[in-house]
C-alpha cells in the first residue's frame, strides 16, 4: 500500500505533458460536462428529494475536501512548495473554495463567487490545460480535474437546483471582487514571484503577449476578466429570460441563501 501511496505522490516528473484535445482529454471534459447536464435535466426531482439534495451536496463537500488533502500533502509532504504554490488566490482554487463555504452555510455571495468565477476558471482551463508534467495516476493529474469538475458541479447546483438569479447587484459584487482580488494578485506577483490571473504571463500565445508592452498587457488581462463577467452575467439573464427558473413557487421557492 506505502508503495501505491508513494507512487501516487511522487515528487520525481515524469517529463511529459498532458496533450489537450487527445482523447483521454475529450473522454474527460465530456464526462464533467454531461455531469452539469443532468444535473440540469433533473433539477426539479434534486430540488423535491431533499435527501437526494443533501446527497449531492454532501459528495461535493466531501469531493472538495479531498481535493485540498490531496493537493496540500503533495506540496507538504515533498517540502516542495513556496508560499505561491499554497496560497489560494487562482480563480479555479477562489470558485473552489467559495464553492464549498458556499454548500456548507449557504452564503448567497459565495455562491455568487463560485458561480462567476467559476464559468471562468472552470471552463477555461478544462479546455487548455495546464497540469504539471506528470502522467496518470499522479496525485497533481487527479487535482486538477477534480477541482474543475468539483467547481462546475457546484455551480450548476446552485444555478439549476438553488435557482440562483443573476442580478444586477450581483454583477456589481463580482466587478469589486474580482478587480480587488486582480489588484491584490498584481502586487502579490511581484513579491513572490507568482503568476496570479495570469498578470505575468499569459496561458496561451506566450510569446506575443511577452512581446507587447506590460501595461498594454495589463490593461487587456483587466478588461478580458471584466468582460468575461459581464458574458456569465448576460448568459444567465437569457437564461432566466427563457423561462428557466422555477415557476410553482410553493414546490420551488427560490433560495436566497
Amino acid at each position: 500500500m506505502k508503495v501505491y501511496w508513494d507512487y501516487f505522490f511522487r515528487l520525481e516528473e515524469d517529463g511529459v505533458r498532458f496533450k489537450n484535445f487527445s482523447l483521454t482529454h475529450i473522454v474527460i471534459v465530456f464526462f464533467i460536462f454531461f455531469c452539469c447536464y443532468l444535473i440540469y435535466k433533473n433539477r426539479f426531482e434534486i430540488r423535491k428529494d431533499m435527501k437526494l439534495n443533501r446527497g449531492l451536496r454532501i459528495f461535493l463537500i466531501g469531493l472538495i475536501l479531498i481535493q485540498q488533502f490531496i493537493f496540500y500533502y503533495f506540496f507538504l509532504a515533498n517540502a516542495y512548495y513556496s508560499i505561491k504554490d499554497l496560497l489560494p488566490l487562482y480563480t479555479c482554487r477562489v470558485a473552489l473554495l467559495a464553492g464549498l463555504f458556499a454548500l456548507i452555510f449557504s452564503s448567497y455571495k459565495l455562491k455568487a463567487i463560485n458561480i462567476y468565477w467559476g464559468s471562468i476558471g472552470g471552463i477555461i482551463p478544462l479546455i487548455v490545460t495546464d497540469i504539471m508534467p506528470y502522467n496518470f495516476p499522479h496525485a497533481m493529474f487527479i487535482s486538477f480535474f477534480m477541482t474543475h469538475a468539483a467547481i462546475l458541479w457546484t455551480a450548476a447546483i446552485f444555478i439549476f437546483v438553488d435557482n440562483y438569479s443573476f442580478s444586477a447587484g450581483d454583477l456589481k459584487f463580482m466587478y469589486y471582487v474580482a478587480n480587488f482580488q486582480i489588484l491584490f494578485s498584481l502586487v502579490l506577483n511581484d513579491v513572490l514571484g507568482a503568476n496570479y490571473a495570469y498578470l505575468n504571463e499569459s496561458p496561451i500565445f506566450t510569446e506575443y503577449f511577452a512581446s507587447i508592452p506590460r501595461i498594454l498587457y495589463l490593461i487587456l488581462v483587466f478588461a478580458i476578466y471584466n468582460l468575461l463577467i459581464y458574458i456569465v452575467y448576460t448568459i444567465g439573464n437569457l437564461w432566466i429570460k427563457n423561462g428557466n427558473r422555477f415557476k410553482n413557487i410553493d414546490n420551488a421557492e427560490i433560495i436566497e441563501g
